[in-house]
């Protein structure tokens, strides 16, 4: 047996012996992923039914935190206004706001501090609950409309009048050959001359 094929040989036996532990590693990130899909279904169907979610933590340094009724709404709209400044990548809409504090009412979760509410955020948005601010392409600078480029004319000789007047290009690319030659008085060049300057 050659060097090569007990290489390949020994490589062979080296699959061989790997391919069950290949296999149930192949399995095991096919069922982890199957979990974890599961588990996410069942949370966003949870989260739409107003049912608590397991994973969410919300803000602990707040658990034992009381405010007469009369002072609530005024805490919950400054944390609120706290949490909008400080996250600038939230999406405020009427349908985020209603959202989310659908969601830590139904977590249990009365007094929301800043951090509840971020907590909160971030849970819905890793599930895609929260509507998302719409990137609107960047607006074409408007370019300001130039004049057409001046025409070049050429002057020549009116063949009808005699007189020098000026051409357009529009005239000169109607023009024969002949006329052509007639109106801005182009001689001929013998075929001998350009054959020299052409081997100069």
């Amino acid at each position: 047996m050659s060097r090569r094929e007990y290489l390949e040989f020994v490589r062979e036996e080296e699959l061989g012996r790997l391919k069950p532990l290949r296999d149930a590693e192949k399995v095991f990130q096919e069922t982890t992923t199957k979990l974890a899909r599961a588990e996410r279904d069942r949370v966003i169907a949870a989260i739409e039914n107003g049912e608590p979610d397991p994973g969410f933590r919300p803000d602990e340094a707040y658990d034992a935190f009381t405010l007469p009724n009369n002072e609530v709404s005024a805490w919950v709209e400054a944390q609120a206004a706290s949490f909008v400044q400080e996250n600038s990548d939230f999406f405020r809409s009427s349908v985020n706001q209603a959202r989310m504090m659908d969601y830590l009412a139904a977590n249990g979760v009365t007094l929301p501090s800043v951090e509840s509410f971020k907590r909160a955020w971030k849970r819905l948005d890793s599930f895609g609950l929260l509507e998302r601010a719409v990137e609107e392409p960047e607006p074409t600078p408007l370019i300001a409309p130039q004049a057409p480029p001046q025409q070049e004319k050429l002057m020549g000789l009116d063949l009808s009048t005699g007189r020098m007047r000026e051409y357009t290009p529009w005239e000169v690319d109607r023009l024969t050959a002949d006329e052509y030659k007639r109106i801005f008085k182009v001689r001929n060049m013998s075929l001998g001359r350009l054959t020299r300057i052409g081997g100069l």
